[in-house]
């Protein structure tokens, strides 16, 4: 599959139109209409802003690798999945509660990285100027999940809302978690 191809696919994938991409990308929209069309192609520079915008890899963009990117995804939803069993593990099963907690600390380390790229930015795609409160509620569905079935505590509710970014929840998860390790530290 061609860049272009892959740029359009992704394109509508993400729900934009060509207008919206082409201002994203500081560029026009008879640019975005050439890259797609195979008459031109986007610079390194674009190639990048791309994949943040699409929350793809330079290579699936370039490559149009989509069975890497399903798999991903299914990645993601068995690592919310292990969290989300992790979290509910009762303190009297054979798991250790500070095992739970570096194993929830570690898995929490990999749902970060569908948020934020390797250079440690937000990816373009969940950034709040980017999203609607719904579209924001689900992205963090799945994280949500994991946290609130049995609590009141909600840590992406000011990003739902669009108040700050999505690494402020995450952050918050991270120091909770960093808190019941150093709670459980002093009987061990």
């Amino acid at each position: 599959m061609k860049l272009g191809q892959n740029i359009a696919i992704y394109r509508k994938e993400a729900g934009l139109t060509q207008e919206q991409l082409a201002e994203k990308c500081e560029v026009s929209r008879q640019a975005v209409t050439k890259w797609e069309s195979g008459i031109s192609e986007p610079s390194l520079e674009k190639i990048i802003c791309l994949s943040e915008i699409f929350s793809v890899s330079i290579d699936t963009l370039l490559n149009g690798k989509k069975e890497e990117a399903k798999l991903n995804h299914a990645y993601y939803r068995f690592i919310y999945m292990a969290i989300m069993i992790l979290w509910g593990a009762d303190k009297d099963e054979k798991l250790k509660e500070s095992e739970r907690v570096l194993a929830l600390k570690a898995l929490y380390e990999v749902v970060e990285t569908e948020f934020i790229n390797e250079q440690g930015k937000i990816y373009e795609k969940y950034l709040v100027k980017n999203t609607t409160e719904e579209e924001r509620k689900n992205y963090i569905r799945m994280p949500n999940r994991i946290i609130t079935p049995k609590e009141e505590w909600n840590p992406f509710d000011d990003y739902i809302e669009g108040k700050c970014e999505v690494t402020v929840g995450l952050q918050e998860i991270e120091e909770r978690l960093e808190k019941e390790l150093n709670a459980l530290q002093p009987g061990e």
